[in-house]
């Protein structure tokens, strides 16, 4: 690790954001500690109210590491979305690595092998890797590659198949005020890296060198079929708002739709919701006329004989 000097600005800024993580906070810090560099770093670290050790646990590493850590407390309570735009625009590097409270890298050169490819790609805007996953439930770690070589993607493909976690990520720090991104209450790694990926490529390493910790009662990691899906399509619509000519987006609200349509049939009187209710939904943000034929001749059909 290559701390910063006196007077001097980082070339890649480390923005973890956290709220009551007293039990992985050191874990997700001493992955940074880990790194060999040869340029200064900087670490961001953003709380969000904590209400258990988690402050005082980040202060102990402060004192430790004073040129490096730079702790950001909130005056009240962001939410995750508030807290990490908010936390990002702290970051004053060249480049920006996202390491969230609960989450740590494994590689040593993990900064390094990211900075060094974009450095000598000056077209690439993001770069990702694979990473294994921690299931606190049950203490185990699954290490299943979602992608066997390395690849460049954009925007596009990156809609289609989602090849990263925002632990895995190291990009440009081109967006000038991050905060203009947390759009009506919304902020999150997917709409992060679409306005990325309007300034170029990304890049993904097939390399595992983080975790990605996974528990139920996590934001993300512990969001159940209905909730993901939901959330997903309260995402895409917010896109959409500031994105019109996007006909992506729209693929993907419908086919979000599509799966909860699904969802109310294969788990009856779950009270999140019902059949009637996911095709209303559905009928009423669908405007292609071929699509919304199949749906209500085809799709619905078969999904009542299936489920």
């Amino acid at each position: 690790m290559n701390e910063l000097q006196n007077n001097t600005m980082p070339l890649l800024s480390v923005c973890m954001v956290t709220y009551n993580q007293e039990n992985w906070i050191s874990d997700a810090i001493d992955g940074v500690l880990l790194q060999e560099t040869t340029f200064s770093i900087e670490l961001v670290i953003a709380d969000d109210c904590s209400t258990d050790e988690t402050v005082k646990v980040v202060e102990e590493y402060q004192r430790k590491y004073p040129k490096l850590i730079k702790i950001v407390k909130n005056p009240k309570n962001l939410g995750l979305d508030g807290n990490f735009s908010n936390a990002l625009n702290h970051c004053s590097g060249k480049y920006i690595a996202i390491c969230e409270g609960d989450d740590y890298w494994t590689f040593n050169k993990k900064l390094q092998s990211q900075f060094d490819y974009m450095e000598s790609n000056p077209d690439i805007v993001l770069t990702s890797h694979n990473n294994s996953k921690l299931f606190v439930e049950t203490n185990t770690i699954a290490s299943k590659y979602k992608h066997n070589k390395d690849f460049r993607f954009d925007q596009t493909y990156l809609l289609q198949d989602w090849v990263t976690q925002p632990v895995t990520c190291v990009f440009r720090n081109v967006i000038k005020d991050y905060v203009s991104l947390y759009r009506d209450g919304i902020f999150c790694d997917v709409i992060l890296f679409y306005e990325l990926l309007k300034h170029g490529d990304g890049f993904f390493f097939k390399d595992d060198w983080a975790i990605f910790r996974v528990s139920k009662n996590a934001l993300s990691s512990g969001l159940n079929e209905f909730k993901w899906s939901d959330n997903h399509i309260i995402m895409f619509d917010n896109l959409l708002k500031y994105n019109k000519e996007d006909s992506r987006l729209k693929k993907l609200i419908s086919n979000y739709h599509l799966i909860l349509i699904v969802y109310s049939l294969k788990n009856k009187n779950n009270g999140n919701i019902t059949f009637t209710e996911a095709c209303k939904q559905y009928f009423s943000n669908e405007s292609n006329i071929s699509n919304l034929l199949k749906t209500l001749f085809l799709r619905i059909p078969y999904y009542i004989i299936k489920y």
